[in-house]
């Protein structure tokens, strides 16, 4: 970036693609030249010279100060001065803006109202209704703000240097005429390297990078979609005897490919940059339908260190205004229409109680970080992912199509994807974007690859080669996935750090949830607030992005004094820093940490992560329920109970039999330890859960996630008569001294 000494130094130093070598020749100081309006009092400051400025140049600059219209001026920006408190006397008058503002636009393509953080609401909404009434005379107009880093346009650019500043300014007036919507395609390529037996091109028309067999390089059809065939007969033209134009060259153009191929050495794959949100250095990149800046939406160039190679249109640009804090809030009401697991409790119809700002509130405020996350997926250093445990009927796909609707272009959206299928699908879609995935409950073969995907794409380990007509060319694959199921899959240590764990259930039954505008059917059917508020949302979280790494940063300062460090605080902080940047504009401080940290039970959020990754979930459920038994009289009793009596009961007691009866054995070993044995094909075991959530999941698949299973092939005593069944370790509850009890005697019914 240039950086600026003076404005009236920019003159010398900057040149102006747009503006070629026209010289204004400034006095930074002075207004050079004035045009007083019809009503009293309205002045249009402007260069005497500015006619022959616009005549080179796509726009017309209006700002509300003299200083700005000189800085610009000697940046070679064509602009007026004209105080936006003096916009409206004009308009109630006549309903049209001043002659002169209107006059010049008409000598431009696009009449830009450049406005600042420090702009009121008053002047801007004048601004508007001017750019609005030159628009109905058929002046293009349209109002642009500096970027809210910087207080006025002399330190905008002070920052970012003219060229830059100009390469914003153009790009806002070219996406408001609209010229790309005619674009020609211009052919070409740009030679990169060469991979094992691939020339690696960029092609201008598709923007993407392809690979050319050293085998088939010279092949037609392979220039053509490269550079285009116009491109290739006006640079490699094959002529008859004639000196008719008849075709191009392909062995001439194939050697220029090679020989700039082969200068150029081994082709960095890294380099590469599919459709999503980029950092750039400091700053952040949305790779889209256009690659652009974030911080002021000037365009970013496809090839370069990095290659932005087009992809899926995310749905977002430059000019879509952000959401508000009042928009954030709206957003963590919705969540509370949803029964998690950890929350404030707020009144019958969902209002939050006048202190809620103080309670914790760990899973809605979690589960807006993950949104905020998703936008962000390929920009962040390590992608967390959630996983949210959704009992039968507790709004798993409402939940989820909101999700999908607030993201839009942004995610990949899938039910029962492999990790395979979702790499693949991706790849499809040349993007590095979020995931939503419904894996509905059902445990399959699929799930173990799933797990597995989710540890590689945590941190761009994961990486495939391209399709057939892209051979060579290895991306990286990017996302942050949001995955919703009835159970939660078994994950290993390594898993369980990179995943966020949020559980909901169902209202109590006679409990009406909160109403809220946001709802949608899980049929997908869509919401317009919420598709709407979902672009909005996106631009607020590109917005926000790097005071959303600061806070990371003090909130992490402050996870260390809970002994909440490394995986663990990689994943779980940048959701809390999301959801704070979500519903606050200032900058998170020191003490701010302390309080918004608070907010979150994180230390029982770790315990509830491993608890749900080491099978005592499923264990708790077994031991709890009560189940019927006729040993010794119909009586009811936990299952807890039952296996005690059974492992002091005889071989073939009564005890041994009813445990039996509902799919398990215990069995004492010689050298004195115990084993737990459940036959997953038992009717007894089947009925144990079909009141559970586990109801419809194969009992085979979740039985084998208990840990330290193991298999036992052998005729069993079971009433099942299986012979398969697995079996898991099980302890003889013991006294003080560690001596086994032995159970309460049970009197036997006559």
């Amino acid at each position: 970036m240039q950086s600026l000494a003076s404005p009236a130094n920019l003159l010398a130093s900057v040149t102006s693609p747009s503006l070629k070598s026209v010289s204004l020749d400034l006095a930074p100081d002075s207004q050079e030249g004035f045009e007083a309006d019809e009503i009293p009092g309205t002045v249009t400051v402007f260069h005497p010279d500015i006619e022959l400025v616009l005549a080179v140049s796509d726009f017309l600059v209006v700002v509300a100060s003299d200083s700005d219209s000189t800085a610009l001026d000697a940046a070679r920006v064509p602009a007026v001065a004209r105080p936006f408190n003096t916009l409206p006397l004009y308009l109630s008058s006549t309903g049209r803006a001043a002659p002169t503002i209107e006059r010049l636009g008409r000598d431009t393509k696009c009449t830009i109202f450049l406005t600042t953080r420090e702009t009121s609401v008053k002047d801007l909404e004048a601004v508007l209704d001017t750019a609005a009434a030159l628009r109905a005379v058929g002046v293009t107009a349209r109002s642009y703000s500096v970027p809210r880093a910087h207080s006025n346009v002399s330190e905008w650019l002070m920052a970012a240097g003219a060229d830059r500043v100009i390469l914003a300014l153009s790009a806002a007036a070219d996406r408001t005429i609209k010229k790309d919507t005619e674009k020609v395609l211009s052919g070409g390529y740009i030679p990169l390297g060469k991979i094992g037996n691939n020339y690696m091109c960029w092609s201008n028309d598709f923007s993407e990078v392809q690979a050319l067999s050293t085998t088939g390089y010279t092949q037609q059809g392979a220039l053509m979609t490269l550079a285009g065939e116009n491109w290739l007969r006006a640079k490699f033209p094959r002529k008859n005897e004639r000196g008719v134009v008849v075709g191009f060259d392909n062995i001439a153009a194939a050697g220029v490919i090679r020989d700039e191929c082969a200068r150029l050495k081994v082709w960095d794959r890294e380099r590469i940059r599919l459709s999503g949100v980029w950092k750039h250095g400091d700053e952040y990149v949305v790779n889209s339908d256009q690659a652009w800046f974030v911080n002021d939406g000037a365009p970013v160039p496809r090839t370069g260190t990095r290659i932005y190679a087009a992809g899926k249109d995310l749905g977002i640009t430059p000019d879509v205004a952000p959401a508000t804090v009042a928009d954030g809030h709206a957003v963590l009401d919705y969540m509370h229409t949803f029964n998690f697991e950890k929350k404030a409790l707020r009144d019958s119809i969902g209002q939050a109680f006048p202190d809620e700002s103080t309670r914790r509130d760990t899973d809605p405020l979690m589960s807006m970080g993950a949104l905020f996350l998703m936008y962000l997926t390929a920009a962040l250093p390590q992608c967390p992912h959630t996983f949210i445990q959704a009992d039968p009927k507790s709004g798993k796909s409402v939940l989820l199509t909101f999700f999908k609707q607030m993201l839009g272009g942004a995610a990949l959206s899938s039910s029962g994807s492999s990790g395979a299928g979702v790499s693949s699908d991706l790849l499809e879609m040349r993007a590095c974007i979020a995931s939503i995935l419904d894996e509905s409950g059902f445990d399959s073969a699929h799930i173990a690859t799933l797990m597995d995907f989710l540890k590689l794409a945590y941190d761009g380990k994961k990486k495939n080669l391209g399709s057939t007509d892209q051979k060579g060319v290895q991306l990286q694959i990017r996302t942050t996935c949001l995955v919703a199921g009835t159970i939660a899959p078994k994950m290993d240590d390594q898993l369980i750090t990179r995943v966020n764990l949020i559980k909901m259930s169902p209202w109590p039954f006679g409990t009406r949830p909160p109403t809220h505008p946001f709802f949608t059917d899980g049929d997908d059917s869509e919401n317009a607030l919420v598709t709407d508020l979902g672009k909005r949302m996106f631009m607020r979280t590109l917005q926000s992005a790097q005071r959303f790494e600061r806070a990371v940063v003090l909130l992490k300062a402050v996870a260390l004094g809970s002994k909440i460090e490394g995986r663990d605080a990689n994943t779980m902080i940048p959701a809390m820093a999301g959801s704070f940047c979500m519903l606050h504009d200032q900058e998170m401080t020191p003490d701010a940490a302390h309080a918004w940290f608070d907010r979150f039970d994180m230390v029982d959020a770790v315990n509830r992560a491993n608890s749900m990754s080491t099978s005592d979930e499923i264990k708790t459920f077994i031991s709890t329920t009560n189940v019927w038994t006729d040993a010794a009289g119909q009586h009811q009793m936990p299952v807890a109970e039952l296996w005690h009596r059974a492992a002091c009961d005889t071989p073939r007691g009564r005890w041994r039999q009813n445990l039996g009866m509902h799919g398990m054995r215990i069995d004492r070993h010689e050298d004195g330890t115990y084993t737990l044995g459940l036959a997953h094909r038992s009717r007894g075991l089947a009925e144990l859960f079909s009141t559970s959530k586990w109801a419809k999941v194969d009992l085979e698949s979740l039985v084998k996630r208990l840990d330290f299973c193991s298999a036992t092939f052998q005729k069993g005593s079971m009433a099942s008569g299986s012979e398969t069944y697995y079996t898991v370790p099980w302890t003889m509850p013991v006294d003080d001294n560690g001596n086994e009890l032995k159970p309460t005697p049970f009197a036997q019914a006559n």
